[in-house]
């Protein structure tokens, strides 16, 4: 059996459904809850405790907190009913990688979503900045 490739792809919360597909399970890694609209299907923890706990698929916004005890768990995923594994993941975190390479490497079709802080039309420029170029632009005539 051969591994999957291993896909990468950048998003934000709110706009997570841009790189969904149909038949995408999400395993959100993350703890921010996401706009993933009412047909996406997400992968939970079926009991707090990962000694007797499996993966299981569900209708409603979930997130799982990593461990090295989820690993054993990716083996039952090839059986459950997915197109692909959409693994969703914060910025700097490692759990994401090692999320996607575990499933890439039990032939598991997958994707991992990293994502970034989103930014508000005022991170880039604030007022004073505003006007600073306002004053230049009528200096060099162009207002």
């Amino acid at each position: 059996m051969t591994a999957a490739t291993i896909t990468q792809c950048s998003s934000t919360a709110a706009s997570i459904t841009e790189v969904l597909l149909g038949g995408d399970l999400i395993l959100n890694l993350t703890a921010q809850s996401l706009a993933a609209g009412n047909q996406a299907r997400f992968l939970q923890l079926t009991a707090a405790d990962h000694s007797d706990s499996r993966l299981q698929i569900c209708s409603q916004v979930a997130s799982v907190a990593w461990s090295e005890t989820l690993i054993p768990l990716f083996d039952q995923l090839r059986q459950l009913d997915a197109d692909r594994i959409v693994v969703v993941a914060d910025q700097n975190s490692p759990a994401g990688l090692q999320a996607i390479q575990e499933l890439s490497s039990r032939g598991i079709r997958c994707l991992l979503c990293t994502l970034m802080e989103d930014c508000g039309a005022n991170a880039f420029m604030d007022e004073e900045d505003a006007e600073a170029v306002a004053e230049r632009l009528r200096q060099l005539g162009y207002l």
